[in-house]
C-alpha cells in the first residue's frame, strides 16, 4: 500500500526524516555569490557529487527554508516498505 506524501514546516521533524536517510542540508552553487542571496536549498545524501553542493548548518538551512516561506513535502516509506528518499520544497502558500 502506498503512502501519499505528507507536509510540514516542522523543523524537528524534516531534520529526523533528513538524517534519517543520512542526509544533511545543502545549497546548489551558483558560483561565488552568497547562499543568503541566491543558493537553492537542498538535502545531500550519500553517493551524490559533492561539488555540486554547498553544506549549510541546520541553522543556515532553517533561516533560508523559513525566509522563503516554504513546505517540505516528504514520504515516509516506499511501495516495497523501504526508507523514502522523496521529498519536494513547496511553497506554503500555495504559489
Amino acid at each position: 500500500m502506498q503512502q501519499r506524501p505528507q507536509m510540514t514546516i516542522d523543523h524537528q521533524i524534516i531534520k529526523k526524516w533528513v538524517e534519517e536517510r543520512g542526509g544533511v542540508p545543502a545549497a546548489a552553487e551558483s558560483g561565488r555569490v552568497a547562499i543568503e542571496e541566491s543558493g537553492v536549498l537542498r538535502i545531500r545524501f550519500p553517493g551524490q557529487p559533492a561539488e555540486d553542493f554547498e553544506k549549510l548548518s541546520w541553522d543556515q538551512f532553517f533561516t533560508k527554508f523559513d525566509q522563503s516561506h516554504l513546505a517540505f513535502m516528504y514520504e515516509e516509506r516506499t511501495v516495497t516498505g523501504d526508507l523514502s528518499k522523496f521529498f519536494k520544497f513547496i511553497s506554503r502558500n500555495g504559489e
